[in-house]
């Protein structure tokens, strides 16, 4: 609730998480309309702010290439993203979340940053909330970012 109704980043620590210094940063993104949803400029500054190394991170379910779409929504985060230099991921998975989780478990992610995308209502029915089930099922701190 929290979440869906504050405007202002929320983290969401699991349960039994002690807290250690932010160093590396996972920034999960589906690359769609990146320039109207992700809140860049707030990203930087706190990659900034902890003095952090960010991990852009893109999973792919359906193994296919990128879409024009998304290749665009790449160039233009490199370019949004330019002054923290972040590191990109391309990776393929069956499930969105577990694709995160391993690839935050596998390389020592701190913190992953979501950007929970509002929906019309009629898509929003038949479409899975992956910000959600990220932060149930998330090993690490999850921080939301609102677009």
């Amino acid at each position: 609730t929290a979440i869906r109704h504050l405007t202002w980043p929320v983290i969401v620590v699991p349960p039994g998480k002690q807290y250690h210094d932010i160093k590396k940063i996972g920034f999960a993104c589906d690359l769609k309309e990146v320039v109207e949803t992700t809140p860049a400029k707030q990203i930087c500054e706190f990659v900034k702010e902890v003095n952090g190394e960010l991990h852009v991170l893109n999973i792919d379910v359906s193994h296919k290439p990128l879409s024009g779409e998304e290749s665009e929504g790449s160039l233009l985060l490199q370019t949004m993203l330019k002054d923290v230099d972040p590191i990109y991921h391309f990776l393929n998975d069956e499930d969105i979340e577990t694709g995160i989780n391993r690839f935050a478990d596998e390389n020592s992610i701190d913190l992953v940053i979501a950007i929970p995308k509002k929906h019309k209502l009629l898509e929003g029915l038949f479409r899975k909330n992956h910000t959600r089930r990220l932060v149930f099922e998330s090993h690490v701190p999850v921080m939301c970012v609102h677009e």
